[in-house]
């Protein structure tokens, strides 16, 4: 009878127990809940504020000290923030409040309230978006995902972590990368998208091979197993657990090596070979005791006990599940002491010492009571603090009512500014009409002095004409003199040739006279001609050179038309026609910088010794040429705003005068 009975209590229902969780999938677990760094200390205080440094400095020092004590002291830090929070609003410093919203996401994460934490953090994050601070926008999308994450919301999980894994990338964060790459991963895991987590674990294992941090590098083998092992490749998942242990043993860390042996115990329990499983169950213990790791010596003694059960090998496995027992009663861990208890009952049971299974299974249902109890206390006192909280959660819900109340006054003020708007508009359209009527007379001045102007600027371009009118008649006389000349001498052939070389440049002088500016290549091709004309005519009393810099382009450039030739003729008639030797002209056109400059240098008798010839009605009149070019040039400067410059001055030499020379600067227009 108490057979029967111990099986119907200890055994069958258990059993059935055990029945309902059936075969679940591989699941990673997260890592052991860290607090969300509150990143509130030593704040900037930068701020569009229009208050004082002392109502801003207030705002941000309660904001520093909430995220300072929020691990130890929730309720207080909630208080210093919803202080913080009215008087931001207050003040209507936006980025005062998005860092008050950002800190109340990260106290209600450590508080499990991930509803409001989401919402703290959706809050902050519109507030950063609207003031474009780049440092709360990072921290409050990095932890957002975090509370999406607890709260159990995947799919928005993981929408927020690759926002901010890029603004991660961006930044250079590879720490902040690694673990939110490894939190995606996790995800795609559990979620059983094996291809994604694998994907996420590569670049994890490249970012920790750039550092070459050994242990972290081993837990990413030992993940690429279990997802190898999910996608039952298990050559793959066995290639990478062995990639971890080489790499724990070849770093000589125990713990690291006790962690490897557990994944690939793991893994052959998965494919049901326990013997392989055994093996490593042994060698991982040895590792843990050797390591002095208590807690891994614990599960380790669980873990084989419950395979020498699972194995009908019970003998061997009550002396391991003992050990597991004393060991939790040593760290205070209930849950794992309670199935040591449970398993071991299991195994006196298949040895036939029901008595021993009952005690044993005594004391497990009594650690569950206690972890029960215990469990109810926790909520108890949950249940007291969510009380405390709500008050504080009023107080900042009042704030934010009071802050909408005060838009709407805003926008009621606005209102009334509208209606005094519309009163001023009359007076505005009759201030404009006085001001445009102001505008129209200033217009009409405008017209007055452009027709003004263009009336001068039209007598300045028609004396300008002028000017260029009379340089035909003073050149044509002069040419015409040296005609006569020839024919005086009876020397018909060189007048015929001097007279048809005459006729080309008439022509071409003709066809410039009409243009204010034309080619630089015509004027050189009228120079080249005069010159020639000239040294035919004088030919025993001068040689001259005429160079172009072969860096002008002359098709482009332009000057004004029969500039050059009167210093040319003066130099020729006044300077070396005189002279009892020889002489020598120079013409040469260079380009410096954005201006052509124009040489013409002889070594004739000099101005001085020129007038000293000169006859007293001459020396009364002044060279029509050089006059009209004067003036030319001084129209031409004032109409196009041009700085056309001309220097005659006498070369000495041993303070002797031994020529002159003529250096005229034109402005390079194309």
């Amino acid at each position: 009878m108490k057979k029967i009975l111990f099986y119907i209590i200890f055994v069958f229902l258990p059993s059935a127990l055990w029945a309902q969780g059936g075969k679940t999938k591989p699941k990673i677990e997260a890592e052991q809940k860290k607090g969300i760094e509150l990143n509130g200390f030593n704040y900037s205080l930068n701020t569009t504020s229009s208050q004082d440094s002392s109502s801003v400095n207030h705002i941000y020092g309660l904001i520093n000290q909430a995220n300072t004590i929020a691990n130890d002291s929730p309720q207080k830090a909630l208080t210093y923030i919803s202080d913080a929070l009215g008087n931001s609003i207050e003040a209507n410093d936006l980025r005062g409040q998005g860092f008050c919203y950002n800190s109340l996401g990260g106290i209600n994460y450590q508080l499990n309230r991930y509803d409001i934490s989401v919402e703290n953090y959706q809050k902050s994050i519109g507030i950063f978006n609207q003031i474009n601070e780049e440092q709360g926008l990072y921290n409050s999308y990095k932890y957002m995902g975090s509370a999406y994450d607890a709260r159990g919301n995947a799919e928005k999980a993981l929408e927020t972590y690759a926002v901010f894994l890029e603004k991660a990338k961006a930044n250079g964060k590879d720490e902040d990368m690694i673990s939110t790459l490894k939190s995606m991963a996790r995800i795609y895991f559990n979620s059983g998208k094996y291809e994604a987590a694998k994907r996420q674990y590569f670049k994890i294992l490249n970012l920790e091979k750039k550092y070459n941090r050994e242990e972290r590098i081993i837990d990413i083998y030992n993940y690429l197993g279990k997802v190898y092992g999910a996608l039952n490749m298990s050559d793959s998942a066995l290639y990478y657990l062995n990639l971890g242990q080489q790499v724990a043993e070849k770093s000589g860390s125990k713990r690291a090596i006790s962690k490897s042996l557990d994944n690939q115990g793991d893994f052959y329990r998965d494919l049901g070979q326990r013997s392989a499983e055994l093996q490593t169950r042994y060698q991982s213990l040895s590792n843990k005791e050797e390591e002095k790791d208590w807690a891994g010596v614990q599960q380790s003694n669980l873990d084989i006990g419950k395979l020498y059960v699972e194995t009908n090998q019970s003998e061997e496995a009550i002396p391991f599940l003992k050990r597991s027992i004393d060991l939790s009663e040593e760290l205070g861990e209930l849950t794992d002491k309670s199935e040591a208890y449970q398993t071991l009952a299991e195994a006196y049971e298949k040895i036939g010492d029901y008595e021993q299974a009952f005690l044993n299974l005594k004391s497990s249902r009594e650690i569950e009571k206690d972890i029960q109890e215990e469990k109810v206390k926790v909520m108890e006192g949950l249940v007291a603090l969510n009380e405390d909280l709500s008050i504080q959660d009023q107080r900042i819900a009042t704030l934010v009512k009071e802050q909408e109340l005060m838009a709407d006054r805003i926008r009621l003020m606005e209102a009334e500014k509208e209606v005094d708007r519309a009163n001023l508009q009359r007076q505005r359209v009759i201030n404009y009409t006085l001001i445009i009527g102001i505008v129209l007379i200033l217009i009409s001045g405008f017209f007055v002095v452009r027709s003004y102007q263009a009336k001068r600027k039209a007598n300045l371009l028609l004396h300008l004409k002028s000017l260029r009118s009379q340089m035909n008649p003073h050149f044509i006389f002069n040419s015409l003199n040296s005609i006569n000349s020839f024919i005086a001498k009876n020397d018909d052939r060189s007048a015929n040739k001097y007279l048809a070389d005459f006729s080309k440049l008439m022509r071409s002088v003709m066809e410039n006279s009409q243009e204010d500016f034309v080619p630089l290549s015509q004027e050189t091709k009228i120079l080249e001609l005069y010159l020639g004309l000239e040294h035919f005519r004088f030919s025993d009393k001068f040689n001259y050179q005429f160079e172009v810099d072969p860096k002008i382009d002359q098709d482009s450039v332009e000057i004004p038309p029969m500039l050059i030739q009167p210093y040319i003729e003066n130099a020729i008639w006044h300077g070396l026609r005189y002279r009892e030797e020889k002489g020598f002209l120079t013409v040469a056109l260079n380009q410096n910088g954005d201006y052509l400059e124009v040489l013409v240098e002889d070594n004739g008798i000099g101005r001085e010794k020129s007038m000293e010839l000169k006859t007293k009605n001459q020396r009364a009149q002044k060279s029509t040429g050089l006059k009209n070019t004067s003036e030319r040039l001084r129209i031409i400067n004032m109409l196009y705003k041009k700085d056309l410059t001309v220097k005659i001055e006498d070369v000495l030499e041993e303070e002797k005068c031994v020529g002159t020379r003529v250096m005229i600067r034109i402005p390079i227009e194309r």
